[in-house]
């Protein structure tokens, strides 16, 4: 009986004790537990028809109980955050600007014994960081999520939501230019929005619009490049011998065009935040703009493009290193504060040298980085291209079909995700990190749950 029962325990068998409840054979126990499971349905049925009918009878009174409860729930919650007295009650809220009027005006139907004091975010001490309510129009508001992924603004930052839409529609389309393609994209945000998926919606809809506008550019249908309409509208076919230079220079003139900006709104964020030191000599201030420019002039001459000498321009580069090295005592001597390096003059200049050396290395690989936008424009068509070689290949209509078919999924669900996370890759670590720290607080009104 002992060894029965360890090998039974080995193979996880488990008793079974059946209630002394249970007499008889197993087809009365059977029948007996029908009826009370049949009896017991027709009670559940009788009382759910009761309360179907109870509720469209009381449906308004419910909703205001309902009402009534999160309301009082919600009251209970902000007592613990009130200071009050016997006759004294002090409230702190954040509040829009315009909804001030609005709850004075509350509060004097309530009693005419209260002082309202609104401060704006201008005149708060330094320490205390007002929330951020972002404020979008139609086209860039599905993109805020994008950003929210990074971090909030701070309410003395500008918000990068404008920027980063128009941006990173422009690189997905670059990177990602078909009008068939495209077109799924588009189609597939609209369910999306049928579905009340707002903001996976929307961003889909928008990079599909950009994508098939790019595969007009390009006269690309779901990588065919030889339909007769669209060649007549097409500006540059790839995968051309001539065009391959062309295009990878569109993604290194679209990236300083975009690092410019970047470097424009870290200055203006820098002095929002009146932080004259990284504003004016900071790596993402004017020095770096300085630095990153001279780089570009530097890569200009050496290829001949610009008549401009070597020495000038890398005179530029080391005179902007210089500003970002001395950046505490330079901008101390134009305060007129002194000393001008506070704390050790050697760990500054150690750490000022190796801030010089990460600033170069940064530059280079953030100029760089944008040739991957043209490079995965020419990558979106050779991949196509390599199934068109293969549907070729086939004997019959039907595999030539089913060739370009799987190759088209393969495209649209794997290519587009890689050039989304691209897309992506350059917003937060090419882009964002020239301006934008991503340290503000959502502003959460007082509101009840639904």
């Amino acid at each position: 009986k002992q060894e029965i029962t360890q090998l039974l325990k080995s193979l996880n068998w488990q008793k079974i004790v059946i209630p002394k409840a249970f007499i008889g054979s197993i087809k009365e126990i059977k029948d007996k537990l029908s009826n009370e499971i049949q009896t017991l349905e027709n009670e559940i049925n009788n009382i759910e028809c009761k309360m179907s009918k109870n509720k469209e009878e009381n449906i308004l009174l419910l909703n205001k109980v309902y009402t009534r409860v999160k309301l009082e729930s919600k009251i209970h919650e902000l007592r613990q955050q009130i200071i009050h007295g016997e006759n004294i009650i002090i409230f702190n809220a954040w509040v829009r600007e315009k909804d001030v009027n609005k709850i004075e005006e509350i509060v004097q139907n309530i009693t005419d014994k209260y002082v309202v004091m609104a401060r704006k975010p201008s005149e708060l001490p330094d320490k205390l960081v007002p929330p951020t309510l972002l404020k979008n129009n139609w086209f860039y508001k599905p993109f805020e999520s994008i950003v929210k992924l990074y971090g909030l603004p701070a309410s003395n930052e500008l918000d990068p939501t404008p920027f980063l839409a128009i941006t990173f529609c422009l690189m997905f389309g670059i990177m990602f230019g078909d009008l068939g393609q495209g077109f799924v994209y588009f189609l597939a945000g609209l369910l999306f929005l049928y579905k009340k998926s707002e903001t996976i919606g929307g961003v889909l809809t928008r990079l599909g619009i950009s994508s098939m506008i790019f595969g007009l550019v390009y006269g690309s249908f779901f990588g065919i490049e030889d339909i007769p309409i669209l060649e007549h509208i097409r500006l540059i076919t790839p995968l051309e011998s001539s065009s391959i230079l062309i295009i990878l220079l569109m993604g290194i003139i679209f990236g300083i065009v975009m690092l410019t900006v970047s470097y424009l709104f870290g200055v203006i964020n820098y002095i929002k935040k009146k932080d004259l030191q990284e504003a004016l000599f900071g790596k993402n201030g004017v020095a770096g703009y300085l630095f990153f420019a001279s780089l570009i002039l530097t890569a200009l001459s050496v290829t001949k493009i610009v008549n401009l000498s070597i020495n000038t321009s890398l005179l530029f580069m080391g005179t902007s290193i210089l500003l970002m090295i001395f950046k505490e005592p330079l901008t101390n001597l134009l305060l007129k504060k002194r000393p001008l390096i506070h704390g050790a003059k050697s760990e500054y200049y150690i750490e000022s040298g190796f801030e010089g050396i990460e600033t170069i290395l940064s530059t280079l690989s953030n100029a760089i980085s944008f040739i991957r936008v043209g490079a995965f424009a020419l990558n979106h068509a050779g991949l196509f291209l390599a199934f068109l070689v293969i549907s070729e290949l086939m004997p019959n209509v039907a595999l030539k079909f089913l060739i370009l078919l799987i190759g088209n999924i393969l495209i649209l669900v794997l290519e587009g995700l890689v050039v989304f996370i691209q897309g992506l890759r350059l917003q937060y670590y090419e882009m964002f990190s020239k301006y934008f720290s991503g340290n503000g607080i959502e502003y959460k009104p007082i509101k009840c749950d639904e």
